[in-house]
């Protein structure tokens, strides 16, 4: 016919080609030749950047065409609409998932791949973290929420760069450069300083740093020293250096903390490997004298509580002044503790004051008086034939009976050489 289909002036019937024209739509793309040419598109191709997406999808209203990245260049000619260094044909044709379907909003925010500024909305830029696949993963950066494979999201690590490397802590595997990996480490917070893990120089918070700590294990107790925050509380670890490790200790009941659990003066390890006390008694012996004292001070045994076996405990005669380590501390010839018991002092050899010692004066009643010799000052020993005869302390003299029939002062004259011997030979029957 005579008609103008494409309205370039030339009657169908004299047209080469009918779809040349400034109406028509020779690409087939919703856009006619002639908005095609205002636009600078190609009207014989209907994806003109070869993007994947056909220029009337990207162009929108060719009023005012769309440029989604402001660059001055129209999306339908834009092989990377947002501008963030990736083709939009690659963001747009990612099937994560391996289902044939393409991934075109990877994050479901409802902003395809290819306009989005942060396809996987970790919180970094697509621009920033590319199309390679740090982890090697088969996940490039910009869609991959852990681009470095540590365990922790990008989203967490942030572009921060925090041991200045210049690489920015979602792409570090070691984050604070302390010899742990962000992996190994993770994003807990051990210690609790509000800092984590993977970040943090001093994991476990004990004032010493990762980096020195090392992952070795100096107590034994299945810890390494990085994540330990007592580095010595093992089995075979000392941590009071009393000579005791762990282990020992919790056997023995003492405080693996404290080296004198009991304070007694003697470290846990000298009671039980050397005096044999019991580090958990402050008086092994119970004597009244503390273990470290018996051994630094009075030199007695504090497994003993009567050193000296004279009737009384070392910590008694500590107390009363007497020797804990001479049974017969004053050397009168008896014993301290039967001194104690019997009121006479262990500490002064002639009790009674009556020129005899104790240990000689003895136990007995001579007079009959019911004073016991060596309490007695003025014991009758003469030997006479009134043995009723007693003793007057107050006059200072001794009364006898029978054939003598004399008074005569204790310490005055007038004694016969004759009654002298009798009294020296009556004395010493007496004592024998």
């Amino acid at each position: 016919g005579d008609g103008d289909a494409d309205a370039d002036g030339i009657p169908d019937f004299l047209d080469l080609d009918d779809g040349d024209g400034p109406d028509a739509d020779a690409d087939g793309d919703g856009l006619t030749n002639g908005e095609e040419a205002e636009l600078g598109t190609d009207p014989q191709d209907p994806d003109s950047d070869g993007d994947g997406l056909g220029d009337f999808e990207e162009v929108v209203t060719t009023d005012t065409p769309e440029d989604s990245d402001g660059d001055g260049e129209i999306d339908a000619l834009d092989p990377d609409d947002d501008g963030d260094g990736l083709s939009t044909a690659d963001e747009l044709g990612q099937d994560l998932d391996g289902d044939g379907v393409p991934d075109e909003d990877v994050d479901g925010d409802g902003v395809p791949n290819h306009l989005d500024e942060d396809s996987d909305g970790d919180g970094l830029d697509d621009a920033l973290e590319g199309d390679g696949d740090f982890d090697e993963d088969g996940v490039p950066n910009y869609l991959d929420g852990d681009a470095d494979g540590d365990g922790i999201g990008d989203d967490v690590e942030g572009d921060v760069d925090t041991d200045g490397d210049g690489a920015i802590d979602a792409y570090d595997e070691d984050s604070d450069d302390d010899g742990f990996s962000d992996a190994e480490e993770g994003a807990d917070d051990l210690d609790g300083d509000g800092v984590p893990n993977y970040i943090d120089e001093d994991v476990d918070g004990d004032g010493a740093l990762d980096s020195v700590e090392g992952d070795g294990d100096v107590d034994e107790d299945g810890t390494p020293n990085w994540l330990d925050p007592v580095d010595d509380d093992g089995p075979d670890a000392d941590p009071d250096g009393d000579g005791l490790i762990n282990i020992e200790e919790a056997d023995l009941g003492t405080d693996p903390y404290d080296a004198d659990t009991d304070d007694d003066g003697l470290d846990d390890g000298q009671e039980h490997l050397d005096t044999e006390t019991d580090p958990t008694e402050f008086d092994t012996d119970g004597d009244g004298l503390g273990d470290g004292e018996e051994v630094d001070e009075t030199g007695t045994d504090p497994l003993d509580e009567d050193s000296d076996d004279d009737g009384l405990s070392d910590g008694v005669e500590v107390e009363l002044g007497t020797d804990p380590l001479r049974p017969d501390t004053d050397e009168d010839g008896m014993d301290d503790g039967v001194e104690v018991e019997v009121g006479a002092n262990p500490t002064d050899e002639d009790t009674d004051g009556d020129g005899i010692l104790d240990g000689p004066d003895g136990l007995g009643d001579d007079d009959g008086d019911g004073l016991i010799n060596v309490l007695d000052a003025v014991d009758d020993s003469i030997v006479g034939d009134d043995d009723d005869a007693t003793p007057d302390p107050s006059a200072g003299w001794v009364t006898t009976g029978g054939a003598c029939d004399c008074r005569e002062s204790v310490g005055g004259g007038g004694w016969t050489p004759a009654v002298l011997l009798v009294l020296l030979l009556g004395l010493r029957s007496r004592r024998r």
